[in-house]
Parts: C-alpha cells; sequence; structure tokens
C-alpha cells in the first residue's frame, strides 16, 4: 500500500489514479494530522507527501512519523512545485529517498516509485516462495503469525494487483488484512515472495579476524494440499550447521504431521533444486495419501489429514526393505561426496536409483555431481 499526502484534492485524485492504474493499491490522506492517525493502524511500503502544507510541512510530518514508529524506516518520497536547491537538499537530509517536481509526469512518477521500492527490497532476502493457488492468502498470513516472522510479504495477483506487506512477528492489521483478502481473493492465481532481513552478524565477529562472507541462502517453497474445508500446509526450506540439511515440514492445525530431512549438496543454484524436488515429491505423496484415503471412504477430513501426513513419511510408517536399502544407499553417497569422492558417490547412487527409478532428490543430486564432473553440460 502507498500512502499520499498532500492538501490539495486534485493533486490526490492525480496521483492516486497513476499509481492504481499501475497496479498498486493506493490510500490518501489530505494532510499530515490525517496520515498520522491512518499510520497508527496501517504500515504502507512508501509514503508520498507534499512539501508545503498548512499547520504541518513535509519535513515535520516526516520527523513525527520517525519519532513515532522508529523502526518502520519507511520510505519517503517529497512531493513539492518548490524545486530550488536549499528544498531539495532539505529534503533528502531529512532522510527522504527521492524528490518530485511539479507538475509530474506520470512515466517518471511510476519509475521512480518502481525503484524505490526495488531498493527497499534489497535490504529483505527473500526466503519463501510460492503460488497463491496452491497456498491461499489467509493460510498464507496464518503461518507468518505463527512464525512471528519480521520482515514483508510482496502478493502479486493475476489481474496485476501488487501490494508489499509489512509484517512484524507476523502480525498484520485486521483492517489491512481484511482488505488484502478482498484484493486476493482465494482461488485469484497470483504468486507471493516472502522476505526476511538478515541479521547482523558484525558485533559477534572479533574485530583482529575477517569473517568469510556468507552465500545467499536457498529460496524456499511453501505450498498447500487441500483436504475439503482444510489444508495442509507444506514447508521446505535448508536448514542446520555445519551441515546444511533440506528439510520439509507438514503442519496441520498448528501440529506438525510430518518431518522429513535429507542432506544438502551444492551450491544456492543446486540447493534450490533439491527443495523444489523435495517438496513436490512430498506433494504427491500426500495427493496421492488423500485419494486413495478417499477412494476408501475416510472418515473425516481431519482424520484423513492424519493419516495422509503419517502415510507420507518414515517416520511414522515402517519402511520396506528396499526403502531400507535405497536410503543406506543415498546416504552412503551423501558421505562419499562429503570426502571429495564424486565419482564414488555417483556410483553409490546410481545403485539406488535402480532400487528406486525416477526418484527426484536422487535425480538432482546425480545431475548435479555430473555436471561437476564435467560428464553432462551444465545448463
Amino acid at each position: 500500500m502507498i500512502l499520499t499526502v498532500d492538501d490539495e484534492p486534485a493533486i490526490l485524485m492525480g496521483l492516486s489514479a497513476v499509481l492504481e492504474n499501475a497496479g498498486f493499491e493506493v490510500r490518501t490522506a489530505t494532510g499530515p494530522a490525517e496520515a498520522l492517525k491512518l499510520l497508527a493502524t496501517a504500515e504502507p511500503e512508501l509514503i508520498i507527501s507534499d512539501v508545503m502544507m498548512p499547520d504541518m510541512d513535509g519535513f515535520a510530518f516526516k520527523a513525527a512519523v520517525d519519532a513515532s514508529w522508529p523502526n518502520r524506516h519507511t520510505p519517503f518520497l517529497f512531493l513539492s512545485s518548490m524545486t530550488d536547491a536549499e528544498y531539495v537538499i532539505r529534503g533528502l537530509d531529512a532522510g527522504a529517498w527521492d524528490y518530485l517536481s511539479k507538475p509530474l509526469l506520470s512515466s517518471v512518477l511510476i519509475a521512480k516509485v518502481r525503484n524505490v521500492l526495488a531498493q527497499r527490497s534489497r535490504f529483505m532476502v527473500p526466503s519463501f516462495q510460492g503460488e497463491l493457488a496452491e497456498l491461499p492468502l489467509p493460510q498464507l498470513l496464518d503461518f507468518t503469525m505463527l512464525k512471528e516472522i519480521t520482515g514483508e510479504l510482496e502478493l502479486e495477483g493475476g489481474s496485476g494487483a501488487r501490494s508489499v506487506v509489512p509484517l512484524h512477528n507476523g502480525k498484520v492489521a485486521e483492517q489491512d488484512r481484511a482488505a488484502l483478502e478482498r484484493r486476493f481473493p482465494e482461488g485469484i492465481p497470483g504468486r507471493f515472495v516472502l522476505r526476511i532481513p538478515p541479521p547482523d552478524w558484525s558485533q559477534l565477529v572479533p574485530r583482529q579476524r575477517t569473517a568469510a562472507a556468507p552465500g545467499p541462502k536457498p529460496m524456499g517453497k511453501l505450498s498447500g494440499v487441500r483436504l475439503g474445508e482444510r489444508l495442509l500446509s507444506i514447508q521446505t526450506e535448508v536448514a542446520g550447521h555445519p551441515r546444511p540439511q533440506v528439510v520439509t515440514i507438514v503442519v496441520h492445525n498448528g501440529r506438525v504431521m510430518l518431518k522429513r530431512a535429507i542432506p544438502a549438496v551444492g551450491d544456492t543454484a543446486a540447493m534450490e533444486l533439491q527443495i523444489l524436488a523435495q517438496h513436490r515429491q512430498i506433494e504427491e505423496e500426500l495427493r496421492g495419501k488423500v485419494a486413495a484415503l478417499a477412494g476408501r471412504g475416510g472418515d473425516g477430513a481431519t482424520t484423513s489429514a492424519t493419516s495422509a501426513a503419517a502415510g507420507a513419511g518414515e517416520d511414522t510408517v515402517a519402511m520396506q526393505s528396499d526403502d531400507e536399502a535405497f536410503r543406506r544407499d543415498l546416504e552412503a553417497g551423501f558421505e562419499r561426496y562429503r570426502a571429495g569422492d564424486l565419482a564414488g558417490a555417483i556410483a553409490v547412487w546410481e545403485e539406488a536409483d535402480r532400487r528406486k527409478p525416477g526418484d527426484r532428490i536422487l535425480a538432482t543430486n546425480l545431475q548435479t555431481l555430473r555436471i561437476k564432473l564435467g560428464q553432462i553440460p551444465a545448463t
């Protein structure tokens, strides 16, 4: 949501029309007092404010916002017909990201808004992505609240609608949530990206030593499998140190029904392939179990959810001997990989592939190592 503040109604109408035509959600205020009341219940991703207004000018308004909500860091664009260098410098010194001059060109306004929002997003690390058709917005917001996530949630609808939702410990104002659910109704095609700011480790690094910069964290995956009116939430990401793992958990009604983990291999791109492969594999397993239970006339969605998740996880079902041998080969291959014996790892994993043809995770691992050894070209 973008908040525009100006004491001239015609300017507000013009700004709203241009921004809404570009796919942005816009709210307006006819002055700083009205804007401050609105900001007490909602957090925009950007504020566009006039400079010359009665009672409180734009610079004082910016100072009031910073004093009232010091942890928000909401970007400001100042808008004014005062283009003297003195005013421009004063605006930038006040912490504005840019300064716009009246009269405005629509194309310049949109370009500057998109540039500011893109720069703002660079401070956040993309952590999870997914499709709104697979994980509808209400369940997605419930997930952020359950995990108490602080960051931002970017939403894009198939109709061109776009919103960036700031999150503080997973909380979104009720009226903002209602507006978002109207803007991105269930069943609408679209996608989401959940961004979380990286921690600042600089205070933990001894000054006499130089710490190696960590590589980018692979993008995780979120989705859901429907069971009538209920939803199984599936989350896959890389976790663990010093040996990272690709971890998938399946949650139903706040309970973890399944947890599966395998060692993560390769660079960020290779890990993201592993994430996608494991995530899709578990989705398919759950859908298969749900279909099988439905065919046998299961005794309700909750029982089906429990049975489906339990039936898909090795932690809750005794593995067959072939599965045990496959898992042993898979782990043996990882041990050889960690020892630097890539050819040996491939040999073991090829044996595992004969035991369980078509396993996506195994196919991803084999492809990664074959590329490393030059057996196949990188795509």
